[in-house]
């Protein structure tokens, strides 16, 4: 397991990510979902990518996939974009606050997303292809190095997997001067730089 690429699937939040960390992870190898919310800083980051085995769908990471690829230029990059407002409506009807903030980072890993897909560095899909198995085929393959099989992808078809997202905001929170920080910095820096130009 050591001499493996690593993996992070990137992206658009509530672009089924706790889905694909399911669908993903195999008994040798776990998918972690949104590590990141526990992290300090990018050392962190630097950390989970030089394990053996490193696998994560972490839509945060999103805003850190140039630094992510150049600590580990083997890493596969796989890229899940979903349309803003289809974001901004999966996140209400969840019951998530949608605070001005909150509709800056989506707008913005959107934005992130876009170009990581036109860098030519990454798998690029779209939430809605996710419901096609030669889709998924090529994704698990992609990952993994090999295909999934077809009582595997049977299995997760149809199953709608949902984060705990009250969990998720309460562990960004308690850890809000860690890796959550860089991000929010990330995101109201380049707002604010864009308001300043």
């Amino acid at each position: 397991m050591d001499d493996v690429a690593p993996v992070l699937v990137i992206g658009t939040p509530r672009s089924r990510t706790a889905w694909l960390a399911a669908f993903l992870s195999t008994p040798d190898r776990i998918f972690a979902h949104e590590p990141s919310v526990h992290w300090r800083d990018l050392d962190d980051l630097r950390a989970f990518l030089d394990r053996p085995g490193a696998a994560a769908c972490d839509s945060g990471l999103t805003l850190f996939w140039r630094e992510a690829l150049e600590m580990r230029p083997d890493l596969r990059l796989i890229v899940v974009r979903r349309p803003i407002d289809d974001v901004i409506e999966s996140c209400k009807r969840a019951g998530m606050p949608i605070a001005a903030d909150a509709v800056r980072i989506i707008e913005r890993t959107a934005e992130v997303a876009a170009g990581v897909g036109a860098s030519g560095f990454a798998m690029c899909l779209g939430c809605d292809d996710l419901a096609s198995e030669a889709v998924c085929g090529a994704l698990y393959h992609f990952a993994l190095d090999r295909y999934p099989s077809a009582e595997w992808c049977d299995h997760w078809r149809d199953l709608n997997v949902q984060r705990d997202w009250r969990g998720q905001f309460a562990a960004a929170h308690a850890n809000r001067n860690g890796f959550p920080r860089l991000v929010i910095d990330r995101v109201l820096g380049k707002h604010q730089q864009m308001a300043e130009a």
